[in-house]
């Protein structure tokens, strides 16, 4: 394999390797994807309601309530409940466009309250990044970790009293994986409160939890007004262009919300009332999907590469420590290697030239992980 002659310091998103491996034939996991379908019960109730004639199925074709349909929000409550072990209230909820919807609408609310300086905790989801740029028109203020990536509370109080006004994180965590602990998240919800600040959580990955460790969510004690709860089945379900999602959160913020938002909604709610258990079913074999998966690809890429893993807690996603001169150096020796994957400078907004990091996902079939770990094998630096 040979990247000779390419300039790969145009490479600056997932997006942007992931397109680079397809024009030459390389295998990529940079670019976070399940690569499975969705469940087959809920393409069959999709495709049923989708093909019916008479109301009230042919009405999905139509605009939407604003809120969300009664019967999607009635499921999700009930899920929250049963799944999640969190009870919310009437109007708490609004059915989004994704993940994605939901946090540009609540960016779009503290616009509207007249903030304007946003964080994100690094390592971050870059398009966290992307997302406040187009909302702000300036990029987001970095608060750095620890070196264990656990937050560093007097790094983002600093942060808070110098007058920032809105942070940004995903939990679990992506890039790293890292799943944020009970009372991390219950010190930083007080703390942005305490400031007069807003903290959107990006919850994409809740249910994608190893072994041993447990996803907490602020609103299993409460619902506060600053804090907004980000939540869709792209990842869980394979559903990534369905931009299926919701928001949890004090029922005044979620009126707010909506007014920013409008949202889509595609018959899921059938498939969380009546599938329930194939859902839990599902998420089981996602998450064990991941982790066979991950230990495929972990000692492939340490054996060809030298790369060091560091274990995740949950998510999708896997680090490794590298030793080159340089990230685009480390992606360089991947492509070598016939796998790309995402340079950890990605993931801070200085897009520093060597975080010592680079990432893969590992949402794909365990046939194609075994591959890829044989072409790296394969094709030994």
């Amino acid at each position: 394999m040979t990247t000779s002659g390419d300039d790969l310091s145009t490479l600056r998103t997932m997006r942007d390797v992931f397109d680079y491996c397809q024009r030459k034939g390389l295998y990529s996991v940079a670019q976070g994807m399940i690569e499975l379908p969705p469940p087959r019960a809920l393409r069959e109730i999709v495709a049923a309601d989708v093909l019916k004639d008479e109301a009230p199925s042919s009405d999905i074709h139509q605009y939407r309530s604003r809120m969300g349909e009664r019967d999607y929000l009635n499921a999700l409550r009930t899920l929250l409940k049963d799944h999640y072990a969190t009870d919310v209230p009437e109007g708490s909820i609004l059915a989004t466009s994704g993940v994605t919807g939901a946090i540009v609408a609540a960016l779009m609310v503290l616009r509207k309250q007249g903030k304007s300086r946003m964080a994100v905790i690094e390592p971050y989801y870059t398009y966290h990044s992307r997302q406040v740029e187009e909302v702000f028109q300036k990029l987001p203020e970095g608060i750095p970790s620890h070196l264990d990536w656990s937050p560093d509370f007097d790094a983002i109080e600093k942060a808070l009293k110098g007058g920032v006004e809105g942070i940004i994180i995903a939990n679990p965590n992506n890039p790293t994986g890292r799943v944020w602990a009970k009372e991390e998240l219950q010190k930083l919800v007080a703390l942005t409160k305490q400031y007069g600040a807003s903290l959107i959580l990006d919850e994409i990955y809740c249910d994608m939890v190893f072994a041993g460790n447990k996803h907490y969510s602020p609103i299993q004690d409460s619902l506060e007004e600053h804090v907004f709860v980000c939540r869709g089945y792209s990842k869980t379900l394979g559903a990534q262009s369905w931009r299926l999602g919701y928001a949890v959160s004090h029922p005044e913020t979620i009126k707010s919300l909506m007014t920013h938002h409008d949202p889509i909604y595609i018959s899921l709610a059938q498939y969380l009332n009546k599938q329930y258990s194939d859902y839990v079913k599902h998420i089981n074999e996602i998450n064990a999907l991941l982790q066979t998966n991950y230990e495929i690809l972990a000692p492939a890429f340490k054996d060809a590469l030298g790369w060091e893993p560091i274990a995740p807690q949950g998510s999708m996603y896997g680090m490794f420590k590298h030793t080159e001169a340089s990230d685009i150096e480390a992606l360089q020796k991947g492509l070598r290697a016939g796998v790309g994957v995402a340079p950890g400078s990605m993931f801070y907004v200085d897009n520093r030239a060597n975080s010592g990091y680079i990432r893969i996902h590992v949402g794909i079939s365990t046939e194609k992980a075994k591959k890829i770990a044989e072409t790296l094998r394969a094709n030994k630096q």
